[in-house]
């Protein structure tokens, strides 16, 4: 989310400051540097869906599972009280 957080924020509103004369430079220098920012968020994505993927201690399944019951007691209690 932070990757895509970086890019709605930050980086599309910065278009609107480019002209069309100096895109090419713009956007040309913005590789160069973007790499920084996003290359260590994307290894750290990558990383922990591999560690998601071929998780063997349970951690995961226990994980989801008690979500999964908290969001249950959840939506029960709201219903209960008529909250939406």
């Amino acid at each position: 989310m932070g990757l895509i957080w970086t890019v709605q924020i930050v980086i599309y509103p910065l278009f609107d400051r480019v002209g069309r004369t100096a895109f090419a430079g713009w956007h040309e220098a913005y590789m160069r540097h973007i790499g920084y920012v996003v290359g260590p968020l994307m290894l750290v994505e990558a990383g922990t869906a591999a560690w998601l993927l071929w998780d063997s201690s349970g951690f995961r399944r226990r994980w989801c599972k008690s979500r999964c019951i908290a969001g249950s007691r959840a939506a029960l209690r709201r219903r209960r009280t008529g909250d939406s």
